[in-house]
């Protein structure tokens, strides 16, 4: 059996690199052009109560909204208040949401969503579903043409030590 010897150099194969770059080209307007910007859901601006007794300034600015969780003991929404007035329709939420509707309207600003705080008091078994479900209805709304409408960006919730139990 005969080994034969290659020659090397003259017949050596180039590697066609313009066929791969066109490729990554296009693969990268492919996917540029695929992408969709999406606002993301529930990115809420919370305020949560801090562990030390001072305060820090408190902005006058602001306009504030009391809203207040009470539940059974069962951990059910039993009343929901804004402003110490219990909102009493079979959905609190939706009248929550309209009561903030007037008011986000009335400040006739294109900033009022800035300049709005709500300050949450809830019951300590209040089931986070409803919390969430408030938050909802005081944040914003989707309108007709499917964009989101800010009504209250800034939202704390109220120390502990604050809170009242109703039973």
């Amino acid at each position: 059996m005969k080994i034969r010897n290659r020659a090397t150099g003259a017949e050596d194969t180039a590697l066609q690199m313009t066929p791969m770059v066109d490729i990554v080209f296009q693969l990268l307007v492919f996917f540029m052009m695929s992408f969709k910007i999406v606002t993301l859901e529930g990115d809420f601006n919370i305020k949560m109560p801090l562990s030390n007794v001072n305060q820090g300034p408190v902005d006058d600015t602001l306009l504030r909204l009391d809203v207040r969780l009470t539940a059974y003991e069962t951990g059910e929404l039993s009343g929901v208040y804004f402003n110490d007035q219990k909102l009493g329709s079979d959905n609190p939420f939706d009248e929550l949401h309209a009561e903030v509707m007037l008011l986000a309207g009335s400040q006739g600003t294109q900033n009022s969503a800035e300049d709005m705080e709500a300050k949450f008091t809830c019951d300590f078994d209040l089931h986070y579903r409803h919390v969430i479900q408030a938050i909802t209805a005081v944040t914003g709304k989707i309108s007709e043409d499917g964009k989101i409408v800010k009504l209250i960006e800034k939202i704390s919730f109220a120390r502990p030590d604050q809170q009242t139990d109703s039973g």
